[in-house]
């Protein structure tokens, strides 16, 4: 196990290819629950907790892919 690894205090998101659902509170998104993003849509994870807890799908037959930066 890395003790020293720097921990990432935020991360922005941004949805691409498809819409999602998404949740921050660790519970999994269904088609039905969670927030909806949509293509263009981004997201901004202000604590290492919520990335932690983070979760996306997909709602449809197309899975999106997101493009994530973090910083410290």
């Amino acid at each position: 196990k890395v003790t020293n690894r720097p921990v990432a205090r935020v991360a922005f998101m941004s949805i691409e290819t498809a819409q999602i659902r998404w949740t921050l509170d660790g519970t999994t998104p269904t088609t039905a629950v969670g927030h909806i993003g949509d293509i263009g849509d981004t997201i901004s994870l202000k604590s290492p907790d919520q990335i932690k807890r983070f979760r996306a799908i997909r709602t449809g037959g197309t899975s999106a892919a997101l493009l994530v930066s973090y910083a410290r």
